[in-house]
């Protein structure tokens, strides 16, 4: 999941800040909790994401949760889904170096003025819980096996600036641990991609390059050069997908490091997925997709441009599911090229995706909720045209 760049971020916020959220009425409001205090940890024991069997994919849109300007990157298990929630604490803008009182990129954010939570909701409940208070603003959010990824700057007590470092920080999930760092603490760390051996993740904005963090690398293994300032994209057992500022698929081979340049993608990379029989990289622009050469464009399909649209969605092999920000669901099967566009009955600025068997769930600011709802419906959808 590629981070938006910092100069991007003060245009984001005065367009979200103009749309005024409309706050749906709880059908059952859902009970908010704070988790325990962790306990003692137990390094010797991996605790299982989800020993549960997930629930039966709602027949119509289920509001789950309520969702707090939160980041639009939803992870989902059998049991919960989880996200990250941002909380502004001031209650007006600080003066930038000019003296106004605009937002300066982040650079004039203090730690008393802006945090976020790791927040979770029942599948079965809607019982929401906040694992885990956070003393920065974290960005993005993945998963590997049973543990989830974020990034995000420590908090130092004085204001931000570009050049402070970003941290990658780990959390269990189901056990009651407390966030942790991982890899080095001077990298400015922004993109991150999940294999099913590893995380990888860039630090374009820093030293440079590109990292590999496992269970054999803790400290972080160089992957790219420093001289490269890369957009991950996804990653396989064998290969990292990247690209530049010149937007072009770069596919490195994990074992030689060799590194082949391909197709042209035309816009900055937001998201993508490895599959068997390629590459899915959707950028700002469009949704296109690479043979497994990472040369040949299979198909290139221009989306509606929306700012923060967090995640998207690749399952069972062949379908990539996103939103746009408003009330559709769009669904690409890349082995034919068809797009099913569904429009959600409770969906109003829908934005994170997430699937996970017959459900699929979306983050929305317009009605401040976590959904959820059949994947079955996209099969009863009449595909676009060609």
């Amino acid at each position: 999941m590629t981070r938006i760049p910092i100069g991007l971020l003060s245009l984001i916020a005065a367009t979200l800040s103009g749309c005024h959220a409309e706050r749906p009425v709880p059908v059952a409001a859902p009970t908010v909790r704070k988790a325990p205090p962790p306990d003692a940890p137990d390094s010797a024991a991996a605790a299982p994401v989800s020993t549960e069997t997930p629930p039966p994919a709602p027949s119509m849109p289920l509001r789950l949760a309520s969702y707090d300007s939160g980041r639009c990157d939803l992870v989902v298990t059998p049991s919960h889904v989880y996200w990250l929630e941002i909380h502004e604490r001031r209650t007006s803008p600080p003066p930038n170096a000019a003296g106004s009182s605009g937002v300066a990129a982040g650079a004039v954010l203090q730690c008393a003025e802006a945090g976020g939570t790791l927040t979770r909701t029942s599948r079965r409940n809607g019982e929401k819980v906040t694992l885990a208070e956070l003393d920065y603003r974290p960005f993005g959010l993945i998963a590997r096996g049973d543990t989830l990824y974020w990034t995000g700057a420590p908090c130092t007590g004085g204001a931000r600036t570009q050049s402070d470092p970003e941290w990658l920080w780990s959390y269990r999930m189901g056990t009651s641990s407390e966030p942790t760092t991982i890899g080095a603490k001077d990298r400015h760390y922004l993109d991150m991609v999940a294999s099913p051996t590893s995380v990888f993740v860039s630090d374009r904005f820093g030293k440079g390059g590109a990292l590999r963090v496992d269970e054999a690398h803790p400290a972080g293994e160089p992957i790219l050069p420093d001289n490269e300032q890369p957009w991950l994209i996804a990653a396989d057992a064998r290969t990292l997908a990247w690209t530049d500022r010149g937007w072009a698929l770069a596919l490195t081979d994990l074992a030689t490091r060799s590194t082949t340049r391909g197709a042209r993608l035309g816009a900055m990379p937001m998201d993508g997925s490895a599959f068997a029989g390629g590459w899915l990289v959707r950028t700002t622009e469009a949704i296109v997709v690479v043979a497994a050469d990472g040369k040949n464009v299979r198909k290139h399909l221009a989306i509606k441009p929306y700012g923060d649209r967090g995640s998207g969605a690749f399952a069972r092999g062949r379908f990539y599911y996103w939103a746009d920000g408003d009330d559709t669901l769009s669904r690409l099967d890349v082995t034919t090229g068809t797009v099913v566009r569904v429009r959600a009955p409770e969906a109003k600025q829908a934005c994170g995706v997430a699937v996970d068997g017959d459900t699929i769930f979306w983050a929305d600011r317009g009605k401040e909720a976590v959904f959820a709802w059949r994947t079955s419906i996209f099969d009863e959808t009449p595909p676009e045209d060609p």
